[in-house]
């Protein structure tokens, strides 16, 4: 019976399909994949000709292919549509031979959004043809997980009670609930698939170095770190890289976060789809505590913000411990300062990723001694960062009322000319007005995802 209260249902009507395993014989039947009052499973029928809610599929396949992805589906987030990364995340690798619905499954870590694909080119030429409009929802991890969770245990179910009492799936899903039940266990597969690979084929001395600074630097800080190496993660150099990151305790500039007792006016919800929104409402509020209005971020107030010496912010000195790996970290100490570890040598890049280290501080005030990783990572709290850094350095109202609707003035370098103003790089500017436009859907707009 459908449940129109959750947000998110995998549901099946068992049929007999005809010839196949005995185990995708005995869960054959109609598959639903609801998305509120949405069907991601539907799709045009060729052969009666009529527009159906369901899929004609063994469900069998596609609980194997979710039970060996468990925590990739649930942990890693997008890193490139490489074809290892759709085999994890796109639900038509399930294959088998079965027309799946185009659902790409990405996880940001505290979320999980769940999008429809446009259909490739063969798929419009099979017997169900999926709709091609782009649609999706996005949800915490935890009630993702619950769904998908109900549908495996839904599938063994079946069948144990059709005679099938032990099938791969049985194997594999008591290895992940044991894994799950783990602590520890949970934490290694969570950076094993945070770092992109596949169970039990991650390199197990980089895990385990990662795992090892969970008390020291917290259990967030490591994960981000994770995804922060994880587009690199193959490099025989990687384990060295680890190293040179987690051994970078003391050094960096030292300074201190002083905002003047601001606490912001919204409550920090980390589950929801919307990181950039809570980034662009933080910040406002903290321009708005400043005093700022529409003015710049100087140098002189941004060092005084973060307690640096005067002139720290505009000698490229201050960038040095991280050249070889894309993060920045801010590194507390017992005696309540931080050590700002920066990666870019550029002014703007320095202002830009202090400016995303203290937003993260934002979020870890009842964590104080907490590591905190800016990275290229298409996580939450990256997500958030990014937003929260363009409009403290530039509100989106400046960029309105300078670039107007286009982005350029009358020459086509008022761009150029904001990110001088604000000290910001052209990308970043670029960026932070591009993912601020109208837009049809809000959805695919993966908002400060690089």
């Amino acid at each position: 019976m459908q449940t129109m209260d959750r947000d998110f249902e995998l549901s099946m009507d068992w049929l007999d399909l005809g010839n196949s395993s005995p185990e995708e014989m005995a869960t054959s039947g109609m598959l639903k994949i609801r998305f509120k009052k949405w069907y991601a499973s539907r799709h045009y029928d060729l052969a009666s000709k009529t527009l159906v809610d369901s899929a004609r599929v063994s469900a069998y396949p596609m609980a194997l292919w979710a039970a060996y992805n468990w925590w990739r589906l649930n942990y890693e987030p997008y890193s490139g549509a490489s074809y290892h990364w759709k085999s994890a995340h796109d639900l038509p690798a399930a294959d088998s031979g079965y027309v799946w619905p185009p659902l790409r499954i990405v996880s940001s870590g505290e979320t999980v959004s769940l999008r429809i694909m446009p259909p490739v080119e063969k798929e419009t030429m099979a017997d169900a043809q999926y709709a091609s409009t782009a649609w999706g929802l996005t949800l915490p991890r935890v009630q993702f997980e619950r769904e998908l969770s109900n549908f495996i245990h839904m599938i063994i179910t079946r069948l144990t009670d059709t005679g099938h009492q032990e099938t791969e799936l049985h194997t594999l899903w008591q290895d992940v609930c044991r894994e799950r039940q783990d602590d520890d266990y949970t934490f290694y597969r969570i950076l094993e698939a945070c770092l992109g690979h596949n169970p039990d084929k991650g390199p197990e001395l980089l895990i385990n170095k990662l795992a090892d600074h969970e008390a020291t630097a917290g259990r967030q800080a490591v994960i981000e770190i994770a995804v922060g190496m994880s587009k690199e993660a193959g490099d025989i150099n990687k384990a060295d890289d680890l190293s040179n990151i987690l051994s970078i305790e003391g050094q960096g500039v030292l300074g201190k976060f002083n905002y003047g007792g601001f606490e912001p006016a919204i409550v920090i919800d980390p589950k929801s789809d919307k990181p950039w929104e809570i980034g662009h409402h933080m910040a406002r509020d903290l321009r708005k505590r400043l005093g700022l209005n529409g003015r710049p971020v100087d140098d002189d107030l941004m060092a005084e913000l973060l307690e640096l010496p005067r002139g720290t912010i505009s000698s490229s000195d201050v960038v040095q411990p991280l050249r070889r790996v894309n993060m920045s970290l801010g590194i507390p100490d017992d005696d309540g300062g931080v050590h700002f570890c920066l990666h870019r040598p550029e002014r703007s890049a320095r202002r830009f990723y202090l400016s995303r280290l203290l937003g993260e501080h934002l979020l870890n005030t009842k964590s104080p001694g907490n590591w905190l990783p800016a990275t290229f990572g298409a996580t939450w709290h990256q997500k958030y960062q990014r937003a929260f850094a363009s409009e403290l350095l530039c509100p989106i109202e400046v960029l309105k009322d300078r670039l107007g609707s286009d982005g350029f003035d009358d020459d086509g370098y008022e761009i150029e000319r904001v990110a001088h103003d604000y000290g910001m790089g052209t990308f970043a500017v670029m960026n932070h007005w591009s993912y601020n436009q109208p837009k049809a859907s809000d959805f695919f707009e993966d908002k400060y995802a690089q």
